[in-house]
């Protein structure tokens, strides 16, 4: 055996011990000094090597539907400023007649506008939730169609809830009390995707822990809720002392829905994982 042969083996030996480095791109040269010379070749696709973990925040398509809510947020809340800082002024005031309520088509439309944003706001916060605390593997698909679909759930959501809620309101309740109702809960529900959106740019850029995030989420969601629960008190309830109906309305039209959305958003997941 060469003398080039005890030097060959000890360094091939390590180069297979280099965690993901293929000896198949190794070429030991022996030139006539007897100096060995170590020759490193790679195909066309270049060495192997792992695979850089995946993350939202250097996700493009993630980063793009931020800055474009951010954008349209902004530029909805600077045209209705007032409008929205009217609607938590009288908050707590119900109005006695449909004159004091002094909203415009346009300003509904803002607010509209809003609650889609919160639908897309709270898609992204699934979809985080669903890639990183229950394990689904949606590599096999793009970002963009997985935040596209839990979004268009959300807004089959409010859609639905809508149409519900003025189905049940033509039925029992006067024409003034439905107006007014319709238009606190279109406030009520953009608000929560303003308040919801901070808290999506902080977990993603900055590293909050998913665990905190979701717990700040879950408590602007239900402080939404008993702020829905009171305001439906308010305008349907409180002058017939129906607290028990309230609870039964307030259960029917807001717990149920949700807690359906949660499920639907589950299977939805799970179809996606492992059919796609």
């Amino acid at each position: 055996m060469s003398d080039s042969t005890y030097i060959v083996q000890p360094v091939r030996q390590k180069l297979n011990l280099m965690k993901g480095f293929d000896p198949k791109h190794v070429t030991f040269i022996r030139n006539d000094t007897d100096t060995i010379r170590l020759s490193l070749t790679q195909k066309s696709d270049g060495l192997l090597g792992e695979d850089v973990p995946y993350s939202v925040s250097s996700d493009n398509t993630v980063t793009a539907l931020l800055i474009g809510c951010f954008l349209l947020g902004m530029l909805a809340l600077s045209v209705s400023r007032q409008f929205m800082v009217r609607q938590i002024h009288n908050f707590f005031y119900v109005p006695r007649s449909v004159a004091d309520m002094t909203e415009t088509d346009y300003e509904i439309n803002v607010q509209t506008f809003l609650v889609l944003q919160t639908a897309l706001t709270i898609g992204i916060l699934y979809y985080i939730l669903s890639r990183f605390a229950l394990g689904n593997d949606y590599s096999q698909m793009s970002q963009l169609k997985v935040i596209g679909i839990f979004s268009l759930i959300l807004v089959g959501y409010f859609a639905v809830k809508k149409l519900v809620y003025h189905i049940v309101g033509w039925t029992f309740f006067s024409a003034k009390n439905n107006d007014q109702w319709s238009k606190a809960w279109l406030f009520l529900t953009a608000a929560e995707g303003v308040l919801l959106y901070p808290i999506l740019l902080v977990q993603i850029y900055f590293g909050l822990p998913l665990q905190i995030a979701w717990i700040w989420a879950a408590l602007i969601i239900i402080l939404v809720k008993l702020l829905s629960l009171y305001k439906c008190y308010a305008i349907f309830f409180k002058h017939g002392g129906g607290i028990v109906q309230n609870i039964l309305y307030f259960c029917a039209l807001e717990l149920m829905p949700l807690l359906a959305l949660v499920g639907i958003l589950q299977i939805t997941g799970n179809y996606l994982k492992v059919n796609f």
